[in-house]
């Protein structure tokens, strides 16, 4: 987005919690952005989350939108 402040779209992520709290998975759900190289950065970043030891729990999938606005 710093290269191209006018991009804008939105897209769902698929995330996998494990138990832990790390990301297992991560995937695109829906997505009408065009930049498939920030989508790619986005899934990377996404793996590198820690949502935190959650004890007794099992693994968790959550759908996680995500908005992009033009820079005003």
């Amino acid at each position: 987005m710093r290269k191209d402040p006018t991009l804008q779209g939105n897209m769902v992520l698929r995330i996998t919690i494990g138990p832990n709290g790390t990301v297992v998975a991560c995937k695109v759900e829906s997505t009408d952005m065009k930049s498939k190289a920030l989508i790619d950065k986005i899934i990377e970043r996404v793996k590198r989350f820690q949502f935190g030891d959650k004890k007794g729990t099992g693994k968790m999938t959550i759908l996680y939108p995500i908005d992009f606005l033009p820079a005003q």
